[in-house]
């Protein structure tokens, strides 16, 4: 299954204010940054409607106008931070794409994104304790599972039919792997700085896919060089921005 039929068989994110001028879409994108903020520092139970409104310097009454719910918005929050999340991936999951670049992206993105490391993981961090009480939060939970381990799955396989990697661990078994590891030494990363930064984390984890997937080494470093030379494509993590969230939606949502 693609990417692109992974991304239509589940919930697309809501687009911003389809059809609204250019201040309401900023407003909803600034609302949503201050919620995202506010969440991955206080968590989804602490985000009430007026800490947002606080947050983002707009009045409450703003908020309601745009998002009505507190239960609408968190929604909102969690499914913009998951186009975040994935606008830069539809680049490196074409069939014309060397698998083994599609797989160091994916890792790439886990550590720098396009979002600061802290803000992001922060917040994937509440979602999961969220997804634990709220059902609704658990189903996009799963999604952004889904929709991250799809492009590590479809990279293995191929990878495997050309003989370029192991073959006896089934393709979604070693994707479910590759997650496990990326979340686990992501949170690493997050509560214990003093011990490994962002960039140990990428050199760990592209060690660790080379070692369990039986990659070439050579052929590993040469996949990794080719960021070295396309920064603008994949950029280093910045603070998250109602621009940055605008930009996110609109490559989720190329034709709203």
């Amino acid at each position: 299954m693609s990417l692109e039929v992974a991304k239509s068989t589940s919930p697309s994110p809501s687009p911003l204010a389809a059809g609204d001028n250019a201040l309401a879409t900023y407003r909803r994108a600034q609302i949503l940054c201050a919620s995202v903020k506010l969440v991955g520092r206080d968590g989804a139970l602490g985000a009430r409607l007026k800490d947002i409104a606080n947050e983002a310097g707009v009045s409450l009454g703003l908020v309601q106008h745009y998002f009505g719910t507190r239960q609408e918005l968190l929604e909102e929050t969690f499914r913009s931070m998951l186009s975040v999340s994935l606008s830069r991936i539809p680049q490196y999951t074409g069939s014309d794409v060397d698998p083994l670049v599609t797989l160091i992206a994916m890792l790439r993105l886990h550590a720098y994104g396009s979002v600061d490391f802290q803000e992001r993981w922060g917040f994937w961090v509440e979602l999961w304790s969220s997804a634990r009480r709220d059902p609704v939060h658990a189903e996009i939970a799963h999604e952004v599972y889904t929709l991250w381990t799809t492009p590590l799955e479809q990279a293995v396989d191929r990878l495997a039919s050309a003989g370029r990697c192991r073959t006896d661990i089934a393709p979604n078994e070693a994707a479910i792997r590759l997650m496990g590891l990326i979340d686990g030494l992501a949170v690493r990363t997050l509560v214990d700085p003093s011990v490994m930064n962002v960039d140990d984390l990428y050199r760990m984890l592209v060690d660790a896919a080379t070692r369990q997937l039986g990659l070439h080494v050579d052929e590993v470093d040469a996949a990794v060089a080719t960021f070295d030379t396309r920064a603008e494509e994949l950029p280093m993590s910045a603070p998250l921005s109602p621009e940055v969230l605008i930009d996110a939606l609109a490559r989720a949502n190329p034709d709203s």
